[in-house]
């Protein structure tokens, strides 16, 4: 990275204001990027921004070493928040404008799924319109939000690459039913589209997070349920982590393949529980690419003055962008991808 483009990341960091439009600065030094979605995170301005681990309210030279430093930045967020994607939309098209001119970037996105490249290719590379992307992709207000289309759209506009990260939802499903034999016993373009994880329990802590939460959901509504997927009777909470770990294991491959072609900056946008505490997602990415500086920005649905104990941890840099309902107290809202 050259000292130039260094200067102009230090000022997007700083918010030092600059002719036609700079940086700003939130409450506590936190910073929040300029960028086309500007507007919406200045509609938040008492997000926070904190050092995951030590608590720190960060400064724009901290969260420039950071991100400077990092191979790959995974975003946690909440699906369908109002701030926490547009703020990560604006770091995302940031870290584009401010990258050497030789480095081809790459976004993935939890919410395509491998079977869905071709679409993605064909529309970065002029071949279809909008309209048809949207079609052949199976695009939705709700898999592919106004944050994720800006994100999208800066990638295309920077020269780069997006990448559908995902298994499509017919093997996880059967990963969930029959098991990975199943999966196992697929054809190699099949194969081709998920990749298994190691175990089939997967990281201790991250399987004791996902008991918790799934048997809560069971102790509400005498069901469980993965994602977007309707819970059936007799599955248990180890099929649907089975099925969460094809999620982690396929999008975890899809960073490395990115880092292996040589692809920067790289960035993977995926919902927080697989991110947070060093979800398996971060787990497998590292495992796989062992040498990769992985930072993960952990969005939260709370206000806090600072870094709140059952947050530490979460990931490298949280940020606090307040409740869905703007009305609701702080801290009491806790929902989970």
């Amino acid at each position: 990275m050259s000292l130039l483009t260094r200067m102009f990341f230090a000022c997007v960091l700083a918010g030092v204001a600059a002719i036609g439009g700079g940086c700003t600065i939130g409450p506590y030094g936190s910073p929040i990027p300029p960028s086309s979605m500007q507007a919406a995170a200045k509609s938040h301005p008492d997000a926070r921004f904190f050092d995951g681990q030590s608590g720190e309210k960060l400064h724009n030279r901290d969260v420039f070493e950071k991100v400077k430093r990092a191979d790959v930045v995974v975003f946690g967020e909440l699906h369908g928040h109002p701030v926490g994607l547009p703020v990560a939309a604006a770091i995302w098209e940031d870290m584009l404008r401010v990258r050497d001119r030789d480095e081809t970037p790459a976004l993935l996105l939890e919410f395509f799924e491998r079977d869905q490249q071709l679409a993605i290719d064909e529309y970065l590379g002029g071949m279809i319109d909008k309209e048809t992307f949207i079609k052949d992709a199976g695009r939705s207000a709700s898999n592919f939000p106004d944050a994720h289309q800006a994100m999208f759209n800066a990638t295309k506009e920077a020269g780069g690459v997006v990448i559908a990260a995902n298994a499509p939802r017919r093997y996880v499903r059967l990963a969930r039913t029959e098991g990975y034999d199943r999966l196992r016993a697929m054809s190699p373009a099949q194969q081709a589209t998920f990749e298994l994880p190691p175990t089939e329990h997967g990281p201790e802590a991250y399987r004791a997070r996902f008991v918790e939460i799934m048997g809560g959901m069971r102790s509400a509504s005498g069901s469980g349920k993965e994602g977007a997927s309707e819970p059936r009777p007799g599955m248990s909470v180890m099929d649907f982590l089975r099925a969460q770990l094809v999620w982690d294991a396929t999008m975890a491959d899809s960073v490395a393949d990115a880092l292996k072609a040589g692809h920067e900056p790289v960035a993977l946008v995926i919902g927080r529980f697989h991110v947070g505490f060093d979800g398996a997602t971060v787990e497998y990415i590292r495992r796989t690419r062992p040498g990769a500086d992985v930072l993960t920005i952990v969005i939260v649905d709370s206000w806090s003055d600072e870094l709140a104990e059952e947050d530490r941890g979460r990931g490298d840099i949280v940020i606090y962008a307040g409740p869905i309902d703007r009305g609701e107290p702080a801290g009491a809202s806790e929902s989970e991808d």
